[in-house]
């Protein structure tokens, strides 16, 4: 795999936007969350009001329930969301933001914004449209194989 395959492509622009959003997330005093961090924020805040649980995000992100729940567990111990208990069924915990992580989404929403912006700056309507469904017809096949 190289730069130039479509893999390798994909790749480096998903490192590039890690360590942007990264670098900005530090720069706004934000350095205890990863971007990860940020996109499970950004999830949460959209659903806020919805009963939301780990495998939600398993499905939304394409993770493992491992590496769901590490995150889930690491978020918790920094403050950013909490676990309650469902009404209807005392096994489930629904995932909810804390105070902490509400202060922090909406900086969040508007920095996604701005990275929206900047990805697509260029683009003509009809060329996102076919962006847009090349990345799902990729993803499609990557989901054929289980």
């Amino acid at each position: 795999m190289n730069g130039n395959s479509i893999s390798g492509r994909i790749r480096i622009l998903d490192n590039m936007i890690k360590r942007s959003i990264d670098r900005r997330m530090k720069e706004n005093g934000l350095e205890i969350l990863t971007s990860g961090n940020g996109r499970i924020i950004g999830y949460l805040f959209a659903r806020k009001g919805e009963d939301v649980f780990q495998r939600d995000f398993e499905n939304c992100f394409g993770i493992t329930r491992s590496t769901a729940s590490k995150v889930v567990n690491l978020m918790v111990e920094k403050g950013y969301i909490c676990r309650e208990r469902v009404k209807s069924d005392a096994r489930l915990k629904r995932l909810v933001l804390t105070k902490q992580a509400m202060d922090v989404a909406e900086w969040l929403q508007k920095d996604h914004q701005q990275m929206e912006a900047i990805l697509i700056d260029g683009f003509s309507n009809e060329e996102l449209a076919y962006l847009q469904d090349y990345l799902k017809r990729m993803q499609d096949n990557l989901e054929r194989l289980g």
